[in-house]
């Protein structure tokens, strides 16, 4: 039995999706029934439906509801996720009935939430099908869809650079640090600043779901239900000898979209300015520096209108946003009885580690079983949520209805459910060979038995019968993995970034010595230097690293000349 059960143990999740809700005290009568459209099941899917279809008996009724829905994963970078809910009933009156949001055969309803929100109440979705007739039984269908998709958050379309007077084709030493002019030559230099142009986009929510009538739905596009708000903060300054000066400039820009604003794309203009700035009369060694700054920030509001602060970065965040999860069981222990009994122990030795597949963007974790080395292609799910920021929950109820051999044995695999529960923790980076990732984080069971079992329901020579029924425990599940980021993640508010400085020395062209004046001293030391060659030579007067007759001559042509 140990194949079967190894089958238990290795559930891990698939997901090809990051917006992800969860229903529970539900209630589902004979002819109605909770479908996960897009999704895993009740614990996990992005869009699901109540769906009533039955002929009714005379004077009965049908229900089904979910009375607590909670968004527990996906959205933007903010947690900001759209929901969409919608009805349709075929046969009119009360005979059949539907409530979506606590409202009465409301039309359909789109709404922000985040994260962690919960909508609870009787009759938040919920369905019902009425036979009214005393003889005849009725046919009756009636449907409502819940639907959630990420918010969109702003992005720069397209944009003019910002840009400056590069001033570096005036350096007189270019192998020097800064950019060295001599007022004498050049009594000003012009600085045009240019802080660009931009078209930033608020694309509208894509691939809504909306139902139409039983079994057939809609596409649409929606404005976002939240605010935001891009600001363009830009500035030019000059400092001389690191003290605030003239020329500087500054741009503020801001665009605001309100909830539910249609307008996709909103301008930017360019700023910036032009000046010329005299460099005659500032001392010999004056230090000039020009500074540029510009950044395009979003700021994002929650559900409530309010603006959603930096969060810090997490554990979880760092899971969420991996790609791979090492994974090695360390040892387990399991039991069985009903039509077959015993029990065993699964060590270290027997479960060989393995890298497996993850979907940024999701807690769930991607796993077939032909990973493991079986021979069975199904993938079964373990969907993840944060109950804290370094704890990590994976649950599952999967029926696979797979009839399989274990040790010469058919056997049917019908229902496999449970959850693990790990704590994760940061760790300086490292390299995980087997899957050839640089990591951050380790991870280990978390809350003993309570957080850490698995559960099976098998059936002996795959014939569904009470007394064929073996029923699967694994407890004392030891574990081990490792996943994570091997970056610091940028700042999602920042859209744009650009930095630049440069800065200019006033000097005196051909003074070799340093004390404000061109005369015999420089040309004997330009003489005594001739034919040397190096970096930093003060001999070296126009900075190509040789002392040659190009130098003497700049020594010539200065000569008498102070400054």
């Amino acid at each position: 039995m140990r194949n079967g059960l190894w089958l238990v143990v290795t559930l891990v999740v698939a997901a090809a999706f990051g917006q992800r809700l969860e229903g529970w005290d539900v209630r589902t009568d004979s002819g109605t029934r909770f479908d996960a459209l897009i999704g895993s099941g009740l614990n996990s899917f992005q869009w699901g439906q109540l769906r009533g279809q039955e002929n009714v008996p005379p004077r009965f009724a049908r229900h089904a509801y979910i009375r607590n829905i909670r968004v527990i994963d996906g959205g933007d970078p903010f947690g900001r996720v759209a929901i969409l809910w919608s009805g349709w009933e075929g046969n009119g009156t009360d005979r059949t009935e539907y409530w979506i949001r606590d409202g009465y055969k409301a039309p359909p309803v789109y709404e922000a939430a985040q994260v962690g929100r919960i909508w609870s109440s009787n009759d938040l979705f919920r369905i019902r099908m009425w036979n009214e007739q005393y003889f005849s039984w009725q046919p009756r269908s009636v449907v409502v869809s819940v639907y959630a998709a990420n918010a969109p958050t702003p992005t720069i379309a397209s944009m003019t650079t910002p840009s400056w007077t590069d001033l570096s084709g005036l350096d007189l030493l270019p192998n020097r640090p800064g950019i060295q002019i001599d007022p004498g030559q050049t009594p000003s230099v012009d600085m045009a600043v240019l802080f660009g142009s931009y078209t930033v986009r608020r694309a509208w929510v894509q691939g809504l779901k909306r139902v139409r009538q039983l079994d057939q739905y809609e596409t649409e596009s929606r404005p976002s239900p939240f605010r935001d708000q891009v600001r363009l903060q830009a500035s030019f300054s000059t400092r001389i000898n690191g003290e605030p000066s003239e020329p500087s400039a500054t741009a503020d820009h801001l665009l605001d979209w309100a909830p539910l604003d249609g307008v996709v794309d909103r301008p930017i203009p360019a700023y910036g300015g032009s000046w010329t700035i005299p460099l005659a009369g500032l001392p010999r060694g004056t230090v000039i520096s020009f500074d540029m700054n510009v950044a395009v920030r979003h700021l994002p509001f929650d559900q409530n209108g309010q603006p959603i602060p930096p969060a810090p970065r997490r554990p979880v965040d760092d899971l969420r946003e991996s790609d791979r999860v090492y994974f090695d069981l360390r040892g387990l222990t399991y039991s069985y009885s009903g039509a077959i009994s015993g029990g065993g122990v699964v060590s270290d030795e027997d479960a060989p580690p393995v890298c497996i597949p993850k979907q940024p963007g999701t807690l769930d974790i991607t796993l077939n079983l032909q990973d493991f080395g079986l021979p069975y292609n199904i993938s079964i799910t373990l969907a993840g949520r944060a109950l804290s920021d370094d704890v990590v929950e994976w649950s599952t109820d999967f029926y696979p209805n797979l009839c399989i051999t274990v040790e010469g044995v058919q056997v049917k695999v019908k229902r496999i459910w449970g959850k693990l529960t790990a704590r994760l923790t940061r760790r300086p980076y490292f390299v995980e060979p087997l899957c050839g990732r640089t990591f951050n984080l380790t991870i280990v069971p978390f809350g003993g038995d309570s957080g850490n079992w698995l559960n099976g329901e098998f059936y002996a020579l795959c014939q569904e019968y009470d007394f064929t029924r073996v029923n699967a425990q694994v407890r004392s599940i030891d574990y081990y993995a490792t996943s994570g980021i091997d970056y610091e993640p940028p700042d999602p508010r920042l859209l744009y970034q650009r930095t630049r400085s440069q800065w200019l020395e006033l000097i005196l062209q051909g003074d070799v010595n340093g004390d404000g004046c061109v005369d015999d001293a420089e040309l004997l030391r330009v003489l005594f230097a001739f034919g040397q060659s190096g970096s930093n030579l003060p001999e070296d007067l126009n900075g190509d690293n040789m002392v040659d007759d190009a130098d003497l001559l700049i020594a010539l042509f200065n000569f008498g000349r102070c400054y």
